[in-house]
């Protein structure tokens, strides 16, 4: 791929695209050396978590959280929500305090959680 034939690296990668479990997953591995931060929409849906978590739980340099912003059941099915990834010294899957670690670290020391228990980003 272009990403890696250039070697290209990003802050932050979005991931929304094909919602089969194969091609969610084949997305994740072919980011993941590539991206500091991974958003994957669509966590809630069962085809999506699962290729998430077939990509995630076999990678060594990212912690994950699969309901970072939670869905509910659409009359149309289970879409929705926001899985995130995070490199990490402790990779595999988080527990919601590490998420709020990573944040308040890849902000700079800024405390990411406001009262609301919404992530709040303060301009410096």
């Amino acid at each position: 791929s272009r990403i890696k034939k250039e070697k290209l690296f990003f802050d932050l990668t979005i991931i929304d695209a094909d919602h089969s479990r194969k091609a969610i997953s084949a997305d994740i591995n072919g980011i993941i050396e590539h991206s500091d931060i991974i958003l994957m929409h669509d966590s809630f849906n069962p085809d999506c978590r699962k290729g998430m978590v077939d990509a995630l739980k076999k990678q060594d340099s990212h912690a994950y959280y699969l309901d970072f912003i939670p869905s509910v059941s659409k009359n149309d099915g289970l879409w929705g929500g926001l899985a995130i990834a995070w490199k990490s010294q402790t990779p595999g899957l988080a527990k919601e305090d590490a998420l709020t670690l990573a944040l308040k670290h890849f902000l700079g020391g800024i405390d990411p959680v406001g009262d609301t228990g919404q992530v709040i980003i303060r301009p410096t």
